[in-house]
């Protein structure tokens, strides 16, 4: 007789269901496993018999086969131990009819029986549900995480003795329900602790709302990193489904939380490798920028990255998304977030700054600055060179009118509406044809765009990011119409651009 039971794998941030299949025979009492499985699921031979008897049952004495379909893909982790021991128990437990129908189970076990949590649970509860099954078992610390989906019956369990007692009718499991609401969460830091810097707040407002990447450049202890750790702070409020595919992503990197209402903020050290950045490894991993989804990506010092680790973020930029192509397979990852890149103008970090002199040669700050190539530089939207406060900034001794977070998030919010209610998606995220359409129709805006084009002040590429700034500087002040203020701001924001030609267009 062949039992089986349902469970599930990862390959990328996205559930597969595999089906445990097992078989009892005559023989010399002999346990294998097939189907492609990796070391942690071998190990199950030895952990699975052992929990079975640190539970009060006796593991049977017969010629076991555990076959996991299908067959070509790879079997990896630890979370398909519960289905191995359940299929393998089933003939000796006197189970209740259809328990183990329309079911899933995934958790790892410990020798003495008890039922442990594992990383990816939430994408492999999607896939059950998207198959059409309804009732998941898993171990208690992962209850609330398989509640998240709504339509599912979860039920938890603490070891695998009360597991097999209720398959038998004789004990009750945790039941949890679907948890549509998370607690929120207000970030305690605020825009208006930031003294002075009023252009890179400015720029911080735009990113947020039309979803625009922002490299801020700047002497040390200028305010580059308080900007980018605010940057959350004034993001939209995360949609369900936003908030869904945030959890996905944490699930899957095992750094999941309940309260998830603050976007994502992820930093990475410079020495981070490619794979670290955008995803690698052996098994397949998603990446911090995979990890940053829906929230922000902050380099500091970003020149001081690997320059191919930074390159390889040139499609996330692009698309929102990563395809990590490998033997197994291609993997499709989600990556749609801001870019924060913070970088000192030279080695000495004063180049330009009007508080103290810089040492460097011309050549070193040319070489400096070359570390960043042409083409990624071109992807992002909102270029901000920054200086020091003044003496009396840092003291609070001058008058400012510095909005706070609160103010800034409201205005942040309204636009991103008014983007989301025009075109269905933030500014940032419009196509080459959909961002050359916002230039149709006012020839005073043409015959500019033509003038920058000609005088090789921005490429394709950077004329279609000047218009999507544009539209979002619009949307901030209520603007149904694209004027050329908006985008003669929206050309200050961008790399090496003459002031003098700007002024004189205008």
């Amino acid at each position: 007789m062949t039992i089986q039971v349902q469970t599930g794998l990862l390959w990328g941030v996205e559930g597969r269901l595999v089906t445990v299949e097992a078989e009892r025979s005559k023989g010399i009492p002999f346990f294998d496993l097939v189907g492609l499985a990796d070391g942690a699921v071998r190990e199950a031979k030895v952990r699975v018999p052992r929990a079975v008897e640190a539970s009060g049952y006796a593991w049977p004495r017969r010629r076991i086969t555990v076959n996991m379909a299908p067959a070509h893909i790879k079997k990896e982790g630890s979370g398909l131990d519960l289905p191995i021991a359940i299929a393998c128990m089933a003939e000796s437990l006197k189970m209740v009819d259809g328990r183990l129908d329309g079911l899933v189970a995934l958790a790892e076990l410990g020798l003495d029986g008890r039922l442990r949590g594992v990383q990816g649970l939430l994408p492999v509860v999607e896939a059950a549900k998207r198959s059409g099954l309804r009732r998941v078992l898993v171990a208690t610390e992962n209850a609330r995480e398989a509640a998240l989906v709504e339509g599912i019956e979860v039920h938890a369990f603490e070891t695998l003795r009360s597991l097999f007692l209720w398959l038998e009718g004789k004990g009750e499991s945790q039941s949890f329900a679907f948890l549509p609401e998370l607690s929120s969460q207000t970030s305690k830091d605020c825009f208006s602790e930031i003294r002075g810097q009023e252009l890179a707040k400015r720029a911080a407002t735009i990113a947020a709302a039309g979803a625009h990447h922002l490299l801020l450049s700047g002497p040390p202890g200028c305010g580059k990193t308080m900007v980018a750790r605010r940057l959350p702070g004034i993001m939209p409020p995360m949609t369900p489904a936003e908030r869904l595919e945030v959890l996905r992503v944490a699930s899957v990197t095992g750094k999941i939380a309940h309260d998830v209402s603050a976007r994502p903020f992820r930093s990475p050290h410079h020495s981070v490798t490619s794979a670290g950045l955008v995803g690698g490894g052996r098994p397949l991993r998603p990446g911090e920028a995979t990890s940053a989804h829906g929230g922000v990506l902050f380099l500091d010092e970003v020149g001081e990255f690997r320059r191919h680790a930074i390159e390889s973020l040139r499609q996330a930029l692009e698309e929102g998304r990563l395809s990590l192509v490998r033997a197994e397979g291609v993997m499709e990852l989600p990556a749609r977030f801001i870019l924060v890149a913070a970088t000192n103008p030279c080695p000495c970090g004063y180049y330009g700054s009007e508080q103290r002199g810089c040492r460097c040669s011309p050549p070193t700050v040319a070489r400096y600055q070359e570390r960043m190539s042409g083409p990624l530089m071109d992807r992002i939207d909102l270029h901000v060179l920054l200086d020091a406060p003044s003496s009396k900034q840092v003291l609070g001794q001058t008058e400012t009118n510095a909005e706070p977070s609160a103010v800034m998030a409201q205005r942040v919010d309204g636009a991103r509406r008014t983007a989301l209610e025009r075109q269905g998606c933030a500014n940032g995220d419009l196509g080459a044809r959909e961002s050359l359409a916002l230039a149709l129709g006012d020839p005073g805006i043409n015959d500019f765009l033509c003038q920058a084009l000609d005088r090789h002040l921005l490429s394709p590429r950077g004329l279609c990011r000047v218009l999507r700034v544009s539209r979002t500087i619009a949307d901030l002040e209520g603007s149904q119409h694209l004027h050329l203020n908006h985008l003669l701001e929206a050309m200050n924001f961008r790399p090496m651009t003459p002031r003098n030609v700007l002024a004189s267009a205008a």
